[in-house]
């Protein structure tokens, strides 16, 4: 650890969790984990997101009796960035050989940083660079930036952007026994070809939570045309971003998102907040 920078140098399963928690961005509106965007909530990862006042209260029968259990929720997950090569299973930290790795938060910029080299099951060598924040300057806003490089290859990916509302509160382990459904959908939407949405409402609480997503892609500092492929659910929406890429010359994916719940103060509807 330097004067201002907490780093990992190595990935292990059994502290991620803490790693986690210890690098967790937020600026006093909202606050996401530092889980990798690319990682689904299981045994290891766990995405989270929280919002100030988003409360909702929820009835567990066990044994029973009614067991009344008032979570702080978890929204719905905004960070969902997944990579696939050559129409290859998405890339995770699990099905890859890390060549080298390293996560790290800056305290300075309150960013969280993960460069990783992995060499696939078809041998071909990547560098992924993320880097995250959640805005001080904007409070609902919060952006990622993917800085992809082939090594020994070139050809076409696939970049995956959603926004998931199917996430439970269940990172505790002594309250899994408790309700941790907090979230009933409400709609996702699309804004034209390059912009995602996504409402929930708290099931008890009846507060509103909107989130949009936009995801451009850039070369030398220009636009990359990418195909746009659509799929959505009424608790899940995401685009799928196909393009080429060449050996050794990077590629930046940047996806910026905003969230708004109906506490906010100002606004006509979260939705169209967002």
């Amino acid at each position: 650890m330097s004067d201002f920078a907490l780093v990992y140098d190595h990935f292990d399963p059994g502290t991620e969790g803490l790693r986690e928690s210890l690098t967790s961005t937020g600026n006093g509106y909202f606050c996401t984990r530092g889980t990798a965007e690319w990682e689904d909530a299981g045994g290891v990862h766990y995405p989270g997101t929280y919002v100030h006042g988003g409360f909702n209260r929820e009835t567990t029968i066990l044994g029973g009796r009614p067991v009344l259990n008032e979570d702080l929720v978890n929204l719905p997950n905004w960070l969902v960035l997944k990579l696939r090569i050559e129409g290859g299973e998405a890339i995770r930290l699990d099905n890859v050989e890390l060549i080298s790795y390293e996560h790290s938060y800056d305290i300075r910029l309150a960013m969280v940083q993960r460069v990783l080299r992995f060499r696939d099951r078809a041998g071909r060598e990547t560098t992924l660079r993320s880097r995250r924040f959640v805005s001080m300057a904007q409070s609902h806003r919060a952006g990622i930036e993917w800085t992809l490089t082939p090594h020994n290859w070139s050809g076409r990916v696939e970049v995956i952007s959603g926004l998931d509302g199917r996430v439970t509160n269940q990172m505790v382990a002594r309250y899994r026994e408790l309700e941790g459904r907090h979230l009933d959908p409400v709609s996702p939407r699309t804004f034209g070809p390059e912009t995602i949405a996504l409402k929930v409402r708290t099931r008890q609480s009846n507060i509103y939570v909107a989130e949009a997503a936009r995801t451009r892609v850039f070369r030398a500092g220009e636009p990359v045309p990418v195909e746009r492929d659509l799929h959505q659910m009424q608790d899940y929406i995401q685009q799928v971003l196909a393009f080429d890429v060449a050996q050794g010359e990077p590629v930046r994916v940047e996806k910026m998102v905003a969230l708004f719940t109906s506490h906010d103060n100002a606004i006509t509807e979260t939705l169209t907040a967002a």
